[in-house]
């Protein structure tokens, strides 16, 4: 597949998403848009975090992780389809946990959880291998006898189809996966912003430098 022109970079490629993630508001406001939480604080949002507790072990390398003083998160933004997303998760899942919980700290101290995926296409088929079509699919670990008992182990996995971003009820919520699928901002004032760090980032030599050298883009 032919490279990408460096010039022609949107805030959904990779390498662009993470630069333009590195201003904390930012961050902050795309993690409560679509997972409806309070950040309370982000001083710096660690990209590309490399996460790899033991040499044996396969390592991850989360795309954007965030912490705040209850709560840690993982954003992913995925362009193309990918397989087995649910163990991904899973694994990525349990690398937030290993690297959130130091040695002789209790299981209660561990901190609230978040995996977001977002996606460009829709993760989930039917029997007939259609598209599942929601625009978003959450996941808790909620107990089969009884969906009122919840394991209450305060982690949340929720995958975004931005390609359906029309059923989103939320206007924001909406505005925001439209401009990640076709990059139009529309009128909504965060995605302007957003799209504003893009072209500012564009023209930034040194990030184009580093682009071009791990051979991401041309």
């Amino acid at each position: 597949m032919a490279r990408k022109p460096f010039e022609q970079l949107n805030f959904a490629d990779d390498g662009m998403f993470q630069a333009v993630m590195k201003n904390p508001e930012a961050s902050a406001e795309l993690v409560e848009r679509l997972l409806g939480v309070r950040v309370k604080s982000v001083k710096y949002p660690k990209l590309e975090k490399k996460i790899a507790p033991y040499y044996a072990t396969k390592g991850v390398r989360l795309d954007v992780y965030l912490k705040d003083e209850d709560k840690v998160i993982d954003v992913e933004l995925q362009t193309y389809e990918m397989d087995a997303l649910g163990k991904r998760t899973r694994y990525y899942q349990s690398m937030v946990d290993i690297d959130s919980l130091m040695k002789g700290e209790d299981y209660s101290e561990l901190k609230d959880s978040y995996i977001l995926f977002i996606c460009k296409f829709d993760p989930f088929r039917d029997e007939k291998k259609e598209p599942r079509g929601l625009y978003r699919y959450t996941f808790r670990n909620v107990c089969t006898e009884d969906s009122l008992v919840n394991l209450d182990d305060k982690c949340l996995k929720v995958i975004y189809n931005a390609s359906a971003y029309n059923q989103a009820e939320d206007p924001k919520v909406r505005a925001l996966l439209r401009f990640i699928q076709t990059n139009e901002p529309g009128e909504d004032p965060f995605a302007k912003q957003l799209k504003e760090f893009v072209l500012k980032a564009r023209q930034n030599e040194k990030f184009k430098r580093e682009c071009v050298a791990t051979r991401r883009f041309a």
